[in-house]
């Protein structure tokens, strides 16, 4: 009310009035207005007005401030202010939120005016620009001087600069002069564009690019586009230019705009002795956003025939999940494998699901049924703040003819668990957490079933963190488990550790825990009996500081081990080393080593002197030279031959501004001979790449050159030393899109 009566009295004081010293939300005929860091107030004068003039609208041929001037508003004030706010209220329209370093609202002619920084929001749509003018009565809105325009489009966001905006609240609809239209990683240029909510239309042509250049090393040029954003755009008349030179002109392409998702429909013919004459194809789908998938099928006339089918579907934000069919026909062993799948979600609430698996499998040699069954599942869950609540139902049905007796399986299982969080017992240092599994299980074991009870509940009780010195860190945690899953048999499990942490100094420190587990209870077929386990596990590690500029780092995991006092035995022992020398920014030697040892033999009490034997080793080295250079080698010991294995090297060597060479080799330590070596000589094109690769042992040769943006489209050409002749690779394969 205060809000309302302040503006009022504003609005009397001035036709024109500049709000200033504040940021507010003005709600008015549905609209609400947001402005913040508007111009100062002179009160000697009163309020100062803002000329928007010079901003030109098209639609009109003319300045905004001419729009419908017929319209007289009421002033607010000359009723009771309650009453005056409600009569220009119309709550069905979207709100607008207008900002900028000055704002404006003009009372009679209903408008907004923002310049400096200024920004529109309403709906799904944003809108930067330097000068922005709202006509709420027209319901449209101006935007002139670097216009950035986001819009979200098939649920993203869609990005398109220009000078000059005209967009219609109401309807979407609006056009934009010098616009760039944004679709990773290449854009779309036009002089002007058409935009509505579901595409784009540039009647006035477009240039297609990845090249940020002026005049762009590669482009499209069309007369006319019409642009469905994320999906598709239609060319009429393109024409592609590379280096400046037109090497194709065609009257119509449609480019698929989903380059992750992209359709595809290929289809091939051929013949290889293993195959004999095969055709395949390959089918990528997408229906709807809601319904897509793959298809892939080959028919091989010397071994059979093959298809596997994958399918996404969404039923109206509710069910979600996939439908996958694999299935083969060997003709050579007659023998037909069939599986489907089918899987999902039904979300019934936010915080409740029903996931469910149905599965069918079928192995057919002949006529003879090798397996064949049906398998489900469903989880029923319900997630609260402190607990997790499931419902689990599996089936498995053996639909084979004759059910082979050797296969044990789990045919049957309802069950539910219930977990409970974390939680701090009152005015106790202790916290408490639970999980349960309570159901009934039907297993097939050598042609006979035995069903069985499940019944498996724990209780964990841990604690906090105690500091027991400004170095160490003690924490404590214990466990009950009862578990009696069978008749005549009861398992009770008590599990209990301690975990300290030292802290040695800025840059050393130590983790040990001490762990006890003692189960008993009762057992078929065997007397009572308790098992004890008692282990230490520790790791002592050692953080040099970080090196910005010069100097050296270390980083040591110094010991790694865990101890099992009932075996009498160190497991696990290990220790690695990164060590890394930095000449200045750009250059540095890093070396890492990680060694595991055999302590078998060796008493706890005799850690430092027992007998240590090297099980593996791993070694590597890494050489950064400045920005040009970049070697990485490594190799492994193997503790069965007790000798290095192959060493793997790479080198990338940057020769010129634009040259890059790479090396990579393999190298037989045990045979001194080279396994494999291949060379790379890369160009960098700016926007496209170049590359000349030779393997000298394989007898591999090909030059491959490519866009950037389109690593996929690369084309590649090599050298058949049959026939003397350098050759392209898949020919028939796309360029560009």
């Amino acid at each position: 009310m205060m809000l309302s009566l302040f503006l009022a009295d504003m609005v009397k004081r001035s036709k024109y009035s500049a709000i200033t010293a504040f940021s507010f939300i003005f709600i008015l005929s549905g609209y609400g207005y947001s402005c913040a860091q508007v111009t100062s107030y002179d009160y000697n004068s009163g309020y100062q007005s803002f000329n928007t003039d010079q901003i030109y609208n098209p639609l009109i041929g003319g300045s905004s401030n001419v729009l419908s001037t017929q319209y007289s508003m009421p002033v607010p004030g000359e009723q009771t202010n309650a009453t005056q706010m409600d009569e220009f209220n119309i709550k069905n329209k979207m709100p607008i939120y207008v900002n900028g370093d000055y704002v404006e609202y003009r009372t009679i002619e209903e408008k907004v005016v923002a310049k400096g920084a200024a920004e529109v929001r309403h709906d799904k749509m944003q809108l930067i620009a330097n000068n922005i003018e709202a006509d709420l009565r027209k319901e449209l809105i101006f935007a002139q001087g670097k216009v950035v325009y986001w819009q979200e489009q098939g649920g993203k966001l869609k990005k398109i600069t220009g000078e000059f905006l005209v967009y219609n609240i109401k309807t979407g609809d609006g056009f934009m002069l010098d616009a760039i239209i944004y679709s990773d990683p290449t854009v779309t240029k036009a002089k002007r564009v058409e935009l509505s909510a579901n595409k784009i239309t540039a009647p006035e042509g477009v240039i297609y690019t990845s090249c940020d250049l002026d005049h762009p090393h590669w482009y499209i040029h069309a007369k006319e586009a019409v642009i469905y954003p994320n999906e598709k755009m239609i060319l009429k008349n393109p024409s592609y230019n590379l280096f400046g030179l037109k090497i194709l002109k065609l009257p119509y392409v449609t480019m698929n705009l989903k380059r992750k998702e992209e359709k595809k429909f290929n289809t091939k013919l051929g013949y290889t002795k293993p195959k004999g004459f095969y055709q395949t194809l390959a089918w990528d789908y997408e229906f709807n956003e809601n319904q897509l998938g793959s298809l892939n099928m080959e028919n091989q006339s010397a071994k059979g025939y093959f298809h596997n089918l994958r399918h996404n579907y969404k039923i109206r934000d509710k069910v979600s999940g996939n439908f996958y069919s694999d299935y083969s026909y060997d003709s050579l062993r007659n023998e037909t494998i069939s599986r489907n799948s089918l899987a999902g979600q039904y979300q019934i609430k936010n915080n409740a699901n029903l996931n469910y698996n149905i599965d069918y499998f079928s192995d057919v040699i002949g006529t003879y049924t090798q397996n064949k069954e049906l398998n489900s599942q469903y989880n029923l869950s319900y997630n609260e703040q402190g607990y997790d609540f499931l419902v689990r139902y599996k089936k498995r049905k053996d639909l084979s003819d004759r059910p082979n007796q050797y296969v044990s399986s789990l045919d049957y299982t309802p069950e539910i668990n219930v977990n409970t969080r974390r939680e701090k017992m009152a005015k106790t240092p202790l916290f408490l957490s639970t999980r349960s599994i309570l159901g009934t299980r039907s297993e097939t074991i050598a042609g006979s079933t035995i069903d069985r009870n499940i019944f498996d509940t724990q209780w964990r009780v841990d604690t906090e963190r105690f500091q027991l010195s400004s170095q160490t860190n003690l924490t404590v945690d214990s466990s009950y488990r009862l578990r009696a899953d069978r008749e005549n048999e009861r398992e009770n499990i008590l599990d209990g550790g301690a975990s300290l942490t030292q802290n040695f100094g800025k840059n050393l420190n130590a983790n040990m825990r001490y762990n006890n587990t003692r189960s008993y209870g009762f057992y078929p077929f065997q007397s009572n009996k308790i098992n004890t386990q008692n282990k230490i596990y520790s790791t002592l590690a050692y953080n040099g500081d970080t090196v910005m500029e010069r100097g050296t780092e270390l980083r040591s995991n110094i010991m790694q081990f865990y101890y099992d006092y009932d075996l009498h035995q160190f497991q696990g022992v290990s220790n690695d080393l990164t060590l890394t020398y930095k000449v200045d920014k750009f250059m540095y030697h890093r070396f890492y080593l990680r060694a595991s040892y055999d302590y078998h033999d060796t008493m706890f009490s005799n850690l430092f002197s027992g007998s240590m034997n090297l099980t593996n080793m791993y070694l590597k080295y890494d050489y950064q030279a400045g920005q040009r250079i970049n070697w990485q080698t490594s190799t492994t010991y193997d503790r069965m031959t007790r000798k290095y294995q192959t060493l793997n090297s790479t080198l990338q060597f940057i020769a010129a501004p634009f040259w890059t060479v790479n090396t990579d080799i393999i190298y037989d330590i045990p045979t001194k001979s080279l396994r494999n070596v291949n060379y790379y000589l890369v160009r960098d094109l700016h926007c496209m790449e170049a590359t000349l690769r030779a393997n000298p042992h394989q007898k591999e040769y090909y030059f491959e050159i490519g866009i950037k943006a389109f690593p996929e489209d690369r084309q590649r050409g090599y050298y058949d030393k049959a026939s003397g002749r350098v050759k392209r690779v898949n020919p028939g394969e796309r360029l560009f899109f």
